[in-house]
């Protein structure tokens, strides 16, 4: 923050938390190395926006009303995270549910392997990918492995709209702070 000043690391920590999760998209169907490569540019990203994000709070504070610059900025993380899960949550459970109905119906064709499931089995396969795969262990057979496939391709399309709505969500609040942010003279 001394060598590039407030808007510049702040706008650049959430930029660079953005490129991380922008890897991470591409890293949804499993591969280890760019997982780990994209955790460890989105964990860069955080270094330059977290302690410097709060640095810029407190320095704009007068010394006696610190305890409560503080305090609402811990409070504010709080809601942001809490905000922030609970929307790539629903975008997630949204996307993975609906891709699960989709292939259980087996797309336009109609050859998925909702045939083969009762109502009930049904809703437990779009409601979680746990219970899809708990439910294709128990089917077995060719009905168990479409159905296994099916849900690790809906999870997989799920994790790459969630990690593309925070990579986008990361690129606005980066500009917001560069407009935001004005750098002490």
């Amino acid at each position: 923050m001394d060598h590039f000043g407030d808007r510049t690391t702040v706008a650049a920590g959430l930029a660079v938390c953005s490129l991380g999760m922008g890897l991470l998209v591409f890293a949804a169907d499993g591969d280890l190395v760019l997982t780990i490569l994209a955790g460890a540019v989105v964990g860069v990203g955080l270094a330059g926006l977290i302690a410097p994000a709060s640095t810029v709070v407190m320095n704009d504070l007068p010394e006696n009303k610190a305890g409560d610059g503080s305090s609402l900025n811990m409070v504010s993380r709080f809601v942001g995270a809490a905000v922030g899960v609970a929307v790539v949550v629903s975008i997630f459970a949204s996307t993975y549910s609906s891709h699960m109905a989709s292939s259980l119906r087996g797309g336009a064709g109609g050859s998925g392997p909702a045939g083969s499931l009762s109502p009930s089995q049904v809703a437990t396969a779009e409601a979680s990918i746990s219970g899809a795969l708990t439910l294709s262990r128990q089917l077995g057979s060719a009905a168990g492995t479409q159905l296994a496939d099916a849900a690790r391709a809906a999870f997989d399309s799920a994790a790459t709209r969630g990690y593309l709505a925070v990579a986008a969500l990361g690129l606005i609040g980066a500009v917001w702070a560069w407009r935001a942010l004005r750098d002490a003279p």
